[in-house]
């Protein structure tokens, strides 16, 4: 039990330093071809009738629209001497103003797509585990656990929505007793309340997830009921679409350097 309460205090300052992170969206794209653009203000007024053209696989900022047609972006920053990108951030006769260029919508939309960060991000939320496989004497019970998850979400892909989620959980489960996982303490099948703690790895692929978890049931005053699996560990398999409901941080947006 002192072992569980450690672990509860620890998922609590866990869940804690939640609150120093805050839910951003990201407007972040890669050029998947060389592209036409031409150099305008931050409001997507054009500066010059020279025609610039991307890079290929060059990053950028989708800044603003401007008008109907059209799309005011901003280059990453890049340290690499095979490309010069940031002759497209910097404005070589100004050298403290930054650079804006003005692409067609449809450029926009044909030309491009979008690029994901992929350093982790803390994540938190909530796992409902409806089985469990217990080893010490073999069973498949319907055990349900109702608990809170914090941990690290990792982006697959900085292409697609795709996530690994490492969990670290404290929940609450109904476990059920009878004359077998008490050795015969307990004649009459009963429920009962079980503090849970638990570790799990999720994969998420859109809005199906599939994921493993392993962890420790307790039972207050156990000694009076002899509860087989006190303190053992479990293991799940889960596969759906809602496995865990979350609230994540994101990553801050605006000019990355890579």
């Amino acid at each position: 039990m002192k072992q569980l309460m450690k672990l509860a205090a620890l998922v609590f300052m866990l869940a804690a330093s939640h609150c120093s992170f805050s839910q951003t969206s990201t407007d972040d794209y890669l050029f998947t071809i060389e592209t036409p653009m031409y150099v305008c203000d931050l409001l997507g007024n054009k500066l010059s009738n020279e025609v610039y053209i991307s890079p290929k696989f060059s990053k950028f900022t989708k800044i603003r629209k401007a008008g109907a047609d059209s799309i005011v972006i901003s280059f990453w920053q890049y340290q690499t001497d095979s490309v010069k990108y940031n002759k497209f951030n910097i404005d070589t006769t100004n050298p403290n103003e930054q650079r804006f260029f003005l692409i067609s919508a449809e450029d926009f939309n044909n030309n491009s797509q979008e690029y994901y960060h992929r350093k982790p991000t803390f994540t938190a939320g909530t796992v409902i585990i409806p089985i469990k496989i217990r080893f010490n004497q073999f069973d498949f019970s319907k055990d349900v656990t109702l608990g809170t998850t914090v941990g690290v979400r990792q982006r697959m892909s900085p292409y697609s929505n795709n996530f690994a989620n490492l969990l670290l959980g404290f929940g609450v489960s109904s476990v059920s007793l009878d004359s077998i996982s008490t050795r015969g303490t307990v004649m009459q099948p009963t429920d009962r309340s079980a503090l849970t703690a638990s570790l799990g790895f999720v994969l998420e692929f859109n809005t199906v997830q599939v994921g493993i978890f392993t962890g420790l049931d307790y039972i207050s005053n156990n000694e009076q009921t002899n509860w087989v699996y006190q303190g053992k560990p479990w293991l799940s398999i889960g596969f759906g679409y809602s496995i865990l409901s979350r609230q994540s941080s994101g990553v801050p947006n605006g000019q990355q350097t890579q």
